[in-house]
């Protein structure tokens, strides 16, 4: 149940209003790391590895190359078909107009960055120049908090 309401929040709106960009950006850490935090009493399955959140944006990636780590739904179930027989034991897919990311649990980041060029048209050297990769709880939250900040900061200069 916790999965289908976070991956329908996640996949649900592109809004252009700079407050409700800020507030679903906090609602999606929220999510995201409650998600990390509980994962393994909803799962019921040994997350072994760690946990990884892969991804690109608008900062670093023009929208060509956005364009070819676009991830369709059919693609989405596909990504997620085949992380499970990879043994990856959870993983959590967004793609929208500015950004592509797949939060999950692995041995090592390459396992989802092959799962994400597999199914888009991007390369593995795309990615590698333009893409973030943050490892654990702290990191993810580091980058996730500045990400806000830099948001809040922007919404006030308005």
């Amino acid at each position: 149940m916790t999965n289908i309401i976070f991956r329908a929040f996640l996949t649900a709106i592109d809004i252009k209003d700079t407050a409700c960009v800020i507030f679903l950006k906090t609602m999606r850490l929220h999510l995201l790391l409650f998600y990390m935090e509980n994962l393994k009493t909803y799962s019921g399955e040994s997350l072994e590895g760690n946990f990884y959140a892969i991804g690109l944006n608008y900062k670093k990636a023009d929208a060509e190359i956005r364009g070819h780590f676009s991830i369709s739904d059919t693609a989405k179930e596909k990504i997620l078909v085949q992380a499970k027989a990879e043994h990856i034991p959870s993983l959590a897919v967004i793609s929208t107009c500015n950004r592509t990311e797949l939060y999950g649990f692995a041995q090592h980041p390459y396992q989802l960055i092959k799962l994400l060029c597999e199914h888009t048209n991007g390369t593995v050297e795309e990615f590698e120049k333009v893409a973030y990769i943050y490892k654990n709880h702290d990191e993810f939250v580091s980058a996730m908090t500045k990400e806000y900040l830099e948001m809040s900061t922007n919404q006030t200069k308005i």
